[in-house]
């Protein structure tokens, strides 16, 4: 690996490391797809050297496994979601028609890139909710790569005209609030979006002032009152406590409107804990997975293993009805149009140590819950 991508991710966490690698991939699906879902060239300036480099190699081994031009499995979920939030948006813009606007809050939402690449979020206002750590990196590449930041104070006169990579919502601001932190000293979700912004964030050491004013100082505040989409893509993993599942989707509840939020989840399968588990016990575990926490499953948590909308689950109990469960993103049936297209590689190649989670038929699955 160069030099340059190794320099450019010391001292992040692990988790920070794969939304980099993310956004890389979501780059390589436009490049190297036969059929791509989308396009995201933003995605390569967020990934970085380090993401590109790893995310290539990646895709070259499921080249030689597989063929050439088949879709990743990052790829398909990240359409998967892309459509659900489309639809949540839209559901609420015709129950709620004299709102404002509609509110996206993109949880731990690392390297994700959909203000500037989904089309139709129009008077959307879009919060990422993340480490202030990760929200710093985040501003620093989209001021260089050009992106366009209505919202962020003191980052927008760095911004060419036209700039490279327009805006597609109203407008985009930050929340520090790590989704994945653990102690008694962690805020919850509803005490970072209520607190006063001066008083919501620390300013990391060596950080630049603009972009910190951009973190504390956001020009939009995140309202209670309006209709609301919550977006929890691939945090599943790293959340092993039930106290933590509990907390952040009680908040969210109470910080939604009665019948006027959604959530967009996905859903890490239980067989997946089974495999993880099994390969602890056995040492035989990817270190590509040494660092995800599966004591539990967050199938367990948020479906208790629901297969129809009127089956129980915790999200009903903390105020949320489950709409729709799809299948595994593996086996997602893709557009009409796209009907002949390649199909998907599979989440883990044959270069995977753990034969048990090579063999898995169920990884992640996407969950649809409305506010009751």
């Amino acid at each position: 690996m160069p030099p340059d991508a190794v320099k450019e991710v010391f001292g992040c966490t692990v988790v920070q490391r794969v939304s980099r690698i993310s956004a890389a991939q979501r780059t390589l699906e436009g490049e190297h797809a036969a059929h791509p879902l989308f396009k995201d060239p933003l995605g390569a300036e967020l990934g970085g050297p380090y993401g590109m480099a790893v995310a290539t190699r990646g895709l070259e081994l499921f080249e030689e496994e597989c063929g050439a031009g088949l879709h990743t499995y990052l790829a398909v979920r990240t359409y998967a979601v892309d459509q659900a939030i489309k639809a949540g948006v839209q559901e609420l813009q015709a129950r709620f028609p004299s709102a404002s606007h509609i509110q996206v809050m993109g949880l731990g939402a690392g390297m994700d890139t959909r203000p500037w690449r989904l089309q139709g979020l129009g008077d959307v206002v879009w919060f990422d909710v993340d480490a202030a750590s990760a929200l710093s990196a985040k501003l620093r590449k989209l001021t260089e790569a050009g992106a366009q930041i209505e919202g962020a104070q003191g980052l927008s006169s760095t911004t060419p005209v036209p700039p490279q990579y327009p805006l597609l919502c109203k407008s985009y601001s930050t929340v520090a609030w790590d989704v994945l932190a653990r102690g008694a000293a962690q805020t919850t979700l509803k005490e970072a979006l209520t607190k006063p912004a001066t008083q919501a964030h620390t300013a990391e050491p060596g950080s630049e002032p603009a972009i910190e004013q951009a973190i504390a100082q956001p020009a939009v505040s995140f309202d209670p009152a309006l209709p609301t989409v919550w977006v929890g893509e691939g945090i599943g993993m790293y959340m092993a406590r039930i106290e933590s599942v509990i907390s952040l989707w009680q908040d969210a509840a109470r910080l939604s409107p009665p019948g006027g939020a959604k959530v967009v989840l996905t859903v890490t399968s239980g067989e997946v804990r089974a495999a993880y588990q099994r390969g602890i016990k056995e040492k035989n575990l990817p270190t590509s997975l040494a660092f995800c926490d599966y004591t539990h499953s967050l199938e367990d948590f948020v479906t208790g293993g629901a297969t129809t909308p009127d089956s129980p689950n915790l999200m009903h109990e903390l105020g949320w009805h489950l709409d729709a469960l799809s299948g595994d993103f593996q086996h997602m049936d893709l557009p009409a149009e796209r009907e002949q297209s390649p199909r998907i590689y599979p989440y883990f190649g044959s270069y995977v140590v753990n034969d048990y989670l090579k063999k898995l038929d169920t990884f992640e699955r996407l969950a649809v819950f409305s506010r009751m």
